[in-house]
């Protein structure tokens, strides 16, 4: 069985094609940093922690066009 989605896509959303990407953080820090950025605004995502450790280690978005998300994202080097 698959893993049940983080959220439902809300009707507002385009149909898009889904690529991955990971944005490079240089730390935890800027990890959350960048989390209560996209809280702030109002952009879905999730951040995944690895445990038993608790350290935050990768975050995701539900699909957004560019232009809504990329002012946030665009310091960060993406990992291929």
């Amino acid at each position: 069985m698959g893993a049940a989605p983080l959220w439902r896509v809300p009707p507002r959303t385009p149909s898009l094609t889904t690529h991955f990407v990971s944005p490079q953080a240089l730390d935890e820090a800027a990890l959350t940093a960048l989390a209560e950025t996209l809280k702030q605004h109002s952009i879905d995502h999730e951040v995944w922690t690895e445990q038993p450790e608790n350290v935050a280690i990768s975050l995701a978005l539900r699909p957004y066009p560019k232009d809504q998300v990329h002012q946030h994202l665009r310091k960060f080097k993406l990992l291929k």
